[in-house]
């Protein structure tokens, strides 16, 4: 593995050099190619060995910045390094890696942001020029949003929405941005590899989808228990923020479950121990608009079954991930919107 990058050292705090590295390229074997893209935090405290005076070399590297002329330096590899090398030979089947994986970070500064350090410069942080060179597959790894500063999770909000977007075609990431785990590189690969947040993560990002093959079996086998109540509790404060409408606000049932209803229609949650039970039904009568609304649900996923004699549409949803249940509300109400429209049901 090659790695180039930008550097450069800035002016002096009361403390040392603020030292800024951005744009660092993973190359893999002798092509150019971009394979890939890691956003991270920030980059590690490792110096440059050399600046790049090859000309062929250096032609190569502005092409990939669409014709910038800056200057390049050479590093050694470090751990999260790779850890990255790792993950996509891992993507990759286990086949040696050829071509480029981007590395980009939420702020240049090495080590991380630091008191009494000027950032107005133009080297501290990934600019939306940057962000044009983004190329799939993208692991998103900054960590837990959390405990980022404020104008940092402002732009990982911002990466976060443009990643998102279809042209990239990255279905491992869910819609809701603080429900993503963003496992940095090194714990995912490294120091937490075998944690169920690290597991579970890096199987969506191998397999481009937020339910990796064998979930179930994963939640077993780590132990993952969540109490019911709870669950029930987080679904009933978060469904009345999003547009649910003409499905009334939800209201807990038993310990396990809660429904919402729009004129005689019922939508029912159960949680289960690992999994939901989302079900669309009529209590009463089959209703042509639910055999309508069912059409559209098939293609999310939805089964057709009987409830009390009755047609129904229902869907297993793993536990683990609470906002599926959201996005899925909010699509039977749509659905719904469609047919009041329609029939004035």
């Amino acid at each position: 593995m090659q790695v180039y990058s930008h550097y450069h050292i800035g002016e002096s705090t009361s403390e040392a050099p603020i030292a800024y590295r951005w744009h660092t390229l993973l190359q893999f074997g002798a092509t150019w190619n971009v394979i890939g893209t890691v956003y991270i935090q920030h980059p590690g405290t490792t110096a440059p060995t050399e600046k790049v005076t090859d000309p062929a070399i250096l032609e190569q590297l502005k092409v990939l910045e669409h014709g910038q002329t800056n200057v390049w330096h050479t590093f050694k590899p470090c751990p999260t390094m790779r850890a990255i090398a790792s993950l996509f030979a891992e993507r990759n089947g286990g086949k040696d890696l050829e071509g480029i994986v981007q590395v980009f970070h939420l702020t240049n500064v090495c080590g991380g942001e630091k008191k009494n350090v000027p950032y107005e410069t133009p080297y501290a942080y990934t600019t939306a020029i940057d962000n044009t060179l983004l190329a799939s597959p993208i692991y998103l790894g900054w960590g837990d949003v959390a405990k980022l500063q404020p104008h940092l999770r402002t732009m990982a909000h911002q990466v976060f929405n443009l990643v998102t977007a279809p042209a990239f075609d990255q279905h491992y990431l869910t819609s809701y941005f603080d429900k993503n785990a963003f496992v940095h590189p090194l714990s995912l690969m490294v120091t937490n590899k075998e944690a169920f947040e690290s597991v579970l993560y890096r199987r969506c990002f191998l397999e481009n989808t937020t339910k990796p093959k064998g979930i179930s079996e994963l939640l077993h086998q780590h132990h993952v228990a969540v109490k019911n109540a709870s669950r029930c509790q987080e679904i009933l404060e978060f469904l009345p923020s999003f547009h649910i409408a003409p499905l009334r606000t939800p209201k807990q049932e038993t310990d396990n479950s809660l429904s919402l209803s729009a004129e005689g229609l019922v939508v029912e949650i159960v949680c289960e121990e690992n999994e939901f039970l989302l079900t669309l039904f009529h209590p009463k009568k089959d209703v042509e608009e639910v055999m309508h609304m069912g059409e559209a649900l098939a293609t999310h996923g939805f089964k057709a079954d009987v409830r009390n004699g009755h047609q129904s549409y229902s869907k297993l949803i793993p536990v683990y991930f609470v906002e599926n249940i959201y996005t899925d509300v909010q699509l039977i109400a749509s659905e719904l919107r469609k047919q009041t429209a329609k029939t004035g049901l």
